[in-house]
């Protein structure tokens, strides 16, 4: 009995480390994980890219990484705006409920222009299949936060394609948008929310 406890004792003590190691991980800023190293957030497992200025932090599920987007009824024709839009304002809303004013303050005050790039991949509906993100080797956002953006944008709609370009999108695999969220236009957002949720509460 004495020897069953020791080894259930033991067990127990190994996965409460693992999983606090886990989770120092997820709250550690970005910039502090290795290059090339996976780590888990809340639930899911992220791989850290780096190179000299940027770093990319991608969900390993992510089954579009390395497959060519595919859309042979284009012909080399581009399509831009108004062709296909994606909702920015609600998609930095969404960044900002995640992201603390203070981050971003502190994000806005360092390189000009600083921002969080959002690989998102949609089918030819504007539903959303998966996301990646892309942003500067010193963020201070954590894997944590990213999970929860994810996991919003994953459920949000966010791309609206003209029903007239759908027959020219109807054989792609997947369809790539990769808005970048300026960290000084996301604390205007920011602020407006606050306020926002100030005037409900009175």
């Amino acid at each position: 009995m004495q020897t069953y406890l020791s080894i259930t004792k033991t067990i127990w003590v190994n996965g409460l480390f693992a999983l606090l190691y886990s989770s120092c991980f997820a709250q550690t800023p970005i910039a502090e994980l290795k290059d090339g190293s996976i780590n888990k957030a809340l639930n899911l497992n992220y791989q850290i890219k780096k190179t000299t200025k940027y770093i990319d932090i991608e969900n390993i599920n992510n089954r579009f990484t390395n497959i060519k987007q595919n859309s042979p009824r284009l012909h080399g024709q581009i399509l831009t705006k108004p062709d296909i839009v994606i909702d920015v304002v609600k998609l930095s809303r969404i960044c900002a409920n995640h992201i603390s004013k203070q981050q971003i303050e502190t994000l806005a005050a360092g390189i000009k222009y600083a921002g969080l790039m959002i690989d998102i991949k949609t089918d030819i509906n504007g539903n959303t299949l998966e996301v990646s993100f892309f942003t500067e080797q010193n963020s201070i956002l954590t894997l944590n936060q990213l999970e929860k953006i994810e996991k919003e944008l994953m459920t949000t709609k966010l791309v609206s394609m003209k029903p007239e370009i759908l027959p020219l999108l109807e054989e792609s695999n997947f369809w790539r948008i990769t808005p970048t969220i300026i960290y000084e236009d996301l604390l205007k957002v920011k602020l407006e929310m606050e306020t926002s949720n100030q005037k409900e509460n009175n």
